[in-house]
């Protein structure tokens, strides 16, 4: 392992600092067999080069019976993805820096570049003969070439899906004269990886956290169909999986997903690069689902995001989304509590207006009295009893007025914070890009943008 890493740190050291052009006829794309021409080469990032040494690493420990010498250049170069040639008696690693990045954004793991890479280390380490032109050889060099990616990660950690990751990024179902179908090329990296833990005596994927959602967008949110769901959040080195089951999905309902934060400094991001898969799609019913989060794309730690009742699963009616009460609403309540309250001052002011009126009826009870000359006795009591009764009717129905007023004040602002706290973003630096005519499950899906 040590002459292994000396020989990697070597290579770098070597790698010329000044551009080069050289033409190509041989060698091995990773999903076509497009592989000649003449390509200027450049010196690899830092991060290609970390990637290529972990590889390495992992490759010395591999215990598949074969002794692997370092014998390749890793260089930059106008390819489609990653090339494995050799010219002169000189093997490269030739890759395209821009793909390399996009390549682990869209495939959800970071495990699909390293998938990509050990590939086409795999073909220089196994000394393949990329001039052969027998397509069973080509095909077999190719299976060999999985098959090295699929052991070194496991010897890496990763899990079988994820070493599965760069092979299902591509769309190559199709035989070629070099390359089996994908299909083909799945089922050998499975079993290498499968034979490989074997070999280590360890299980077939790390150990995962389960953690707990935030409970309020469960109870608290009015519009969200996964009330008394079972919903269940899995947390592991990389990324957060959230699988869902909405409990009463209606044939030809159309659903749209949201993964939000409670915590204005972790957010989960949805752009076009889909670091958030299944989150901002139109579907069609699809009663089940889930949630891919790789917090890593987005510069997040595990301890980080792994806070409970931290993150909100959200799935709504496309036709019965989170919206903020209405101007009418907002102005209801005030009014009715103004109504209400104004109602209530001149109903008691009326009753205090008939008891004074009453008050002499009380004390002078002689109708010829000469305070009942111009007003009878009785006339002065059926005047009073007209203000004691109007008062009670208008601070009753006043008070009634205000209580609900106040009460549709409350409400209104409970909706307002609702419809907030349901919202799919969190900040302004949030951009909402689902990919457009995404099929999911067979269902047709329709993509939208909203930018802050």
């Amino acid at each position: 392992m040590r002459n292994l890493l000396a020989l990697a740190a070597l290579l770098f050291l070597i790698v010329p600092l000044q551009a080069q052009k050289i033409q190509f006829e041989h060698g091995c794309n990773y999903d076509h067999d497009d592989v000649g021409g003449l390509l200027t080469l450049n010196r690899p990032s830092d991060e290609a080069r970390r990637i290529v040494d972990e590889i390495l690493a992992a490759a010395a420990e591999v215990t598949a019976p074969r002794k692997y010498d370092m014998n390749f250049r890793l260089m930059i170069a106008d390819v489609a993805n990653a090339r494995a040639v050799e010219k002169d008696g000189i093997r490269y690693i030739l890759y395209n820096e821009d793909f390399l990045q996009q390549f682990e954004r869209n495939s959800l793991t970071r495990w699909a570049a390293y998938s990509l890479m050990a590939h086409e280390i795999g073909h220089h380490l196994e000394k393949h003969d990329f001039i052969a032109k027998d397509p069973a050889l080509r095909h077999r060099q190719e299976l060999e070439a999985d098959e090295f990616s699929a052991q070194v990660l496991a010897r890496m950690n990763a899990t079988r899906e994820q070493a599965l990751a760069g092979i299902r990024s591509f769309d190559t179902d199709q035989a070629t004269a070099t390359h089996p179908p994908a299909s083909e090329r799945e089922a050998a990296i499975r079993k290498a990886y499968n034979e490989e833990l074997r070999r280590m005596d360890a299980i077939e994927a790390p150990p995962e956290t389960y953690i707990e959602l935030n409970q309020r967008a469960f109870t608290k949110n009015r519009w969200n169909l996964l009330k008394g769901a079972q919903v269940q959040a899995v947390l592991n080195e990389e990324t957060i999986t959230i699988r869902y089951r909405i409990p009463q999905a209606l044939p030809g309902q159309t659903v749209v997903v949201c993964l939000g934060s409670t915590d204005d400094k972790i957010y989960p991001t949805a752009r076009a690069d889909r670091t958030v898969s299944g989150v901002g799609e139109f579907v069609l019913y699809e009663p089940e689902g889930s949630i891919v989060w790789n917090y890593n794309l987005d510069r997040f730690t595990k301890l980080e995001v792994g806070k409970g009742g931290m993150l909100k699963a959200m799935v709504y009616d496309a036709y019965d989304q989170p919206r903020p009460p209405s101007f009418w609403k907002k102005m209801s309540g005030p009014t009715l509590t103004g109504l209400g309250a104004i109602a209530t001052g001149i109903g008691i002011w009326q009753y205090v207006e008939g008891q004074n009126i009453y008050q002499v009826y009380d004390d002078v009870r002689n109708p010829n009295d000469p305070v009942y000359a111009e007003e009878s006795r009785a006339d002065r009591y059926a005047r009073a009893n007209d203000h004691n009764l109007l008062g009670q009717y208008l601070t009753l129905g006043g008070s009634l007025s205000l209580i609900g007023g106040v009460i549709l004040i409350i409400e209104t602002s409970n909706h307002q914070k609702s419809y907030l706290d349901a919202l799919c973003w969190q900040n302004e630096q949030f951009l909402l890009e689902p990919l457009l005519s995404a099929p999911v499950a067979g269902a047709t899906v329709v993509g939208f943008r909203i930018t802050f």
